[in-house]
């Protein structure tokens, strides 16, 4: 099969291909595994279709603009830790060592999937995924399907239960995983009495906002640790433009640097709002998007300009009369109480609109200036929609 056809039908499986230098950088949902493994299986074919630039999409699309190469060199933002990555890597590779097991804590939707798979792509290996809640049989099958060097992410890694936990540092430890019934590890090459069975290097990267639920056994075991933070609003900007090229979505600058401020400083957020925008405005691929539509559009979704949304605003209008508790929040907003404290609390706490301490939560005098703003704002809206 030609390297255009399987880009074709990599793209109508949802898969987004790249070349980096003589390797093939491949994205996308887990379903298209078989697809993908095609890709790899005839990667001269692909390397050459996309050198040429004559990939293109299905009849009536426009040609397809190579999505950002996986490279630390175009990864935006956290430049003290990606020149840390890199030379830790570049030292790897130099020794034919496995990059040192990896721990990334940061808030969730700051990049640590997109920061896992880059680590991988300038490796040179592929990356296999998992989540906390993955179980003992899972973790071994995925060990198992490693080939030398290989990383495997662990996102949400917090959720992981203790005795999986202990099942990833004794194959960090000593490279090798137990023979658990139902697990690929039962029919593994081997001696039969061998109760376990030996898996090539590898890296594990363990992401997770609450590095705390992980068991100190399993942390010590993490070379590498870095903190992800919130993006300002310059390099979150540089985001903004590179997604929405990625999506043909014509954004004029100034509507670009307004996405960019009501998106809390996370890349996830942003990707959020582009999708719900392009939604928004279907034209938006051949028709440039004005700062005044997303402004329209922002209203459409209850958003203010500090990027708080309806439920935001529902959580400080009941602290207008006083102090409150997480509970009585949460019942009042209409959710639960971790929701609360884990979604919507961290934006206000950033803008300082609220404090928490031990009366509760309260707000402060640049809390009760923004709802008293948007109140008036609310209020004006709302006589010109009558007159």
């Amino acid at each position: 099969m030609d390297g255009l056809t399987l880009l074709n039908k990599a793209r109508a499986a949802g898969l987004t291909v790249e070349a980096h230098g003589n390797k093939l950088s491949i994205n996308g949902p887990k379903t298209a595994g078989a697809v993908a493994k095609e890709l790899l299986d005839h990667k001269a074919a692909v390397l050459a279709a996309l050198a040429s630039g004559s990939a293109t999409r299905p009849t009536g699309h426009s040609a397809i603009t190579p999505v950002s190469i996986l490279s630390f060199h175009t990864f935006i933002g956290h430049k003290h830790v990606v020149e840390l990555l890199d030379r830790q890597i570049a030292g790897a590779l130099a020794r034919g060592q496995p990059c040192p097991h990896t721990l990334i804590t940061g808030a969730s939707g700051l990049g640590k999937t997109l920061l896992a798979e880059t680590m991988a792509s300038e490796y040179g290996t592929k990356l296999v995924m998992a989540i906390g809640e993955t179980s003992k049989v899972e973790l071994v099958n995925k060990l198992i399907g490693l080939e030398a060097n290989d990383f495997l992410l662990i996102d949400e890694s917090q959720s992981l239960k203790g005795p999986v936990q202990e099942l990833l540092y004794e194959a960090i430890d000593h490279r090798r995983v137990p023979r658990i019934p139902k697990s690929l590890a039962v029919d593994a090459p081997g001696d039969e009495n061998d109760t376990t069975v030996t898996i090539p290097p590898f890296t594990v990267v363990l992401a997770t906002d609450q590095p705390g639920r992980l068991l100190n056994a399993l942390q010590k075991r993490m070379a590498l640790r870095v903190s992800l933070n919130y993006y300002p609003p310059d390099e979150l900007k540089q985001i903004v433009d590179r997604m929405a090229k990625d999506m043909n979505l014509l954004l004029c600058e100034q509507a670009a640097i307004l996405i960019a401020k009501v998106s809390a400083g996370l890349p996830r957020r942003v990707k959020h709002h582009l999708q719900n925008l392009q939604n928004h405005f279907p034209e938006s691929e051949n028709q440039q998007i004005s700062d005044q539509q997303v402004k329209e559009f922002l209203a459409a979704f209850d958003i203010d300009d500090k990027g708080l949304g309806a439920q935001e605003h529902q959580y400080l209008d009941y602290l207008r009369t006083g102090s409150a508790s997480l509970e009585s929040l949460a019942i009042h907003v209409g959710l639960d109480s971790d929701y609360v404290r884990r979604q919507i609390e961290p934006l206000l706490l950033r803008k300082r609109f609220v404090t928490i301490g031990s009366g509760g939560r309260r707000l402060t005098p640049e809390g009760q200036e923004w709802i008293q703003q948007t109140n008036s704002i609310t209020q004006d809206r709302g006589k010109n929609g009558q007159s």
